[in-house]
């Protein structure tokens, strides 16, 4: 087994973050995180029926960050004992959220409530429920085409934390909502239950397509902070810890492009092209998903244009789709920057800047 870059000191904070009280947002890591082939890890140490997760207390908020192998399941327990439920039932929150990548868009994980009282499953599970067991499932289903899939980002809501690091939020809960009145979140795709009955219960994520991934756990509700905690962003960042390639930076989302054909065919990446006459440059989203409100375009550091419609050509559009041309001639021979500042819907902005050369037999000044 190879264990990941620093996993030793993980593994101290990790002792730490068990120790800690629960008056605080807990953090917790599944062991297996730890190697960089976490199906190589002993039983022990996949969070799975033969050994949950054990949660003290399903209320207290704690983020638990945990890896999927192929087609298995991760299990948390909990128990709600009759002194738990005396004054009222317990609510029971929970939601399995992958990082924002451009590689992980197409991760829906599963989020299960099992145990007594709850309904029988009506839908084939990759688990087995027992005699006088029930199933609630959390069934994050996917975005339509054109849509957006929601992201909590850290960085929004605490920017002096500059973590690169967000996640996927289920369909009906967006960041505005949770930071600013939860009320108003739909939570329906993520487990959201007042418990009445005594008993072991378990929380389950998997994923129905069977893919290998990683992801957070959020479970409990007790605190303010319902959601990722930087703790958990600071750990994954600085260890690297995550298992696939996360393109999240502002040159992996978009990418600046450049053809010789107005129907842009042939498009190379714009970065240290040597341009002459006629040059088609638009702006090149990797998430299709992404709804952009519009693009401002800065030419050696100067505004130049505005785009407020796919697909965001430096120079407009024809009404028959083909790009409008840029004369490189107008500009000097040598080197050029572009700037692309892309606002999303959501608020979020992006950057990205690219450096290029023109070359021509003759220009104008």
């Amino acid at each position: 087994m190879i264990i990941n870059k620093h996993a030793l000191a993980i593994a101290l904070g990790v002792l730490y973050f068990f120790g800690q009280s629960a008056s605080a947002h807990n953090l917790f890591v599944e062991p297996q995180t730890l190697l960089e082939t976490p199906s190589e890890a002993p039983a022990e140490d996949d969070f799975s029926f033969a050994a949950p997760f054990q949660i003290e207390n399903v209320k207290d908020s704690q983020a638990i960050f945990s890896y999927l192998t192929p087609g298995e399941v991760d299990v948390f327990e909990f128990e709600v004992t009759p002194q738990d439920i005396a004054f009222g039932p317990v609510l029971v929150t929970a939601s399995a959220l992958p990082p924002a990548c451009h590689e992980t868009i197409n991760n829906y994980p599963v989020t299960a409530l099992m145990g007594p009282g709850l309904p029988p499953p009506s839908v084939d599970l990759p688990f087995e429920v027992p005699p006088g067991m029930g199933v609630i499932l959390a069934n994050n289903p996917k975005v339509g085409p054109g849509n957006e899939r929601s992201i909590f980002d850290i960085d929004i809501a605490e920017p002096e934390l500059d973590l690169g690091i967000g996640w996927f939020l289920p369909q009906g809960i967006t960041q505005d909502c949770l930071l600013n009145n939860p009320r108003q979140c739909d939570f329906s795709n993520s487990i959201a239950l007042p418990v009445f009955v005594p008993g072991i219960y378990n929380i389950i994520v998997y994923d129905p397509d069977g893919k290998a991934q990683d992801y957070t756990a959020n479970i409990g509700s007790s605190e303010e902070n319902r959601i990722p905690n930087p703790e958990v962003e600071d750990l994954i960042r600085d260890n690297n810890l995550l298992h696939t390639a996360c393109s999240q930076t502002e040159g992996e989302v978009f990418g600046l492009t450049v053809s010789e054909n107005s129907n842009r065919s042939n498009s190379l990446p714009l970065e240290n092209q040597t341009l002459s006459g006629n040059a088609y440059i638009s702006l090149s989203p990797l998430f299709p998903q992404l709804k952009i409100r519009k693009v401002h375009f800065f030419l050696d550091g100067w505004f130049y244009k505005t785009e407020w419609h796919a697909p965001y050509d430096l120079r407009g559009t024809w009404s028959n789709g083909t790009a409008a041309t840029l004369r490189t001639y107008y500009l000097n021979n040598g080197s050029h920057s572009l700037r692309a500042k892309v606002i999303l819907a959501s608020g979020k902005t992006f950057s990205v800047t690219t450096e290029f050369m023109v070359s021509n037999f003759y220009y104008r000044r």
